[in-house]
């Protein structure tokens, strides 16, 4: 179970890129890179202000209310001892750390291209995230959340079974589009399939 003081700590650490910021603010540009391509290359920017307190502060209130929302979620009570819940708390965290330096790297000169090196994190969290779903118990905050899965614990358990398999697969493309970028759109395919395995073994119990 979450309690305030790991509550807390997570939210500071969402905020770690504000406070950096704040050190080095005078030494960036007045628009820094917010969105970039598959092959990586800049497509948007975004203002200094918003990079060093917008970014970190959304990311901050998401895990707020994240937190709150799992931890008021009656179903949960399942889920307590499970890794993916006790551990969920922490993603935003990384991922905000993760954009903001990479992306101070890259300004400050070094060769790094963001917009590839991010889908090694977010291909390695959906393989974690492949491994631990068929141990997830019914949630309305954790999981693949449909009417059917909600519904029906079979219809659950089941979706979640294929889902973690769906997730790793989904993952290893995510991480092999680094070097074959055309693959990362593919990707995201994987990801729709329980949804639609869930939505006909429904239909499978109706008839």
């Amino acid at each position: 179970m979450f309690n305030k003081k790991k509550i807390i700590i997570s939210i500071i650490l969402c905020l770690i890129p504000l406070f950096f910021g704040l050190t080095i603010y005078s030494k960036l540009p007045e628009v820094v890179p917010s969105r970039f391509n598959l092959s990586g290359e800049v497509i948007g920017y975004t203002s200094k202000k918003m990079f060093i307190f917008g970014i970190p502060l959304l990311f901050a209130f998401m895990n707020a209310f994240l937190a709150f929302s799992i931890k008021e979620d009656p179903k949960n009570i399942e889920n307590n001892k499970t890794f993916l819940y006790k551990n969920s708390i922490w993603l935003l965290p990384i991922i905000s750390n993760f954009v903001f330096f990479s992306t101070y790297l890259m300004i400050s000169g070094y060769n790094i291209n963001v917009g590839k090196i991010i889908h090694f994190p977010i291909g390695l969290l959906f393989i974690v995230l492949g491994n631990y779903l068929p141990k997830c118990k019914q949630s309305y905050t954790i999981g693949i959340r449909t009417p059917w899965t909600l519904n029906d614990e079979e219809n659950w358990n089941k979706t979640h079974r294929f889902g973690g398999k769906m997730f790793v697969i989904s993952g290893i493309l995510m991480m092999a589009s680094i070097l074959i970028p055309n693959i990362f759109l593919i990707s995201f395919i994987p990801l729709i399939l329980p949804v639609i395995y869930s939505y006909l073994l429904y239909k499978k119990i109706v008839k």
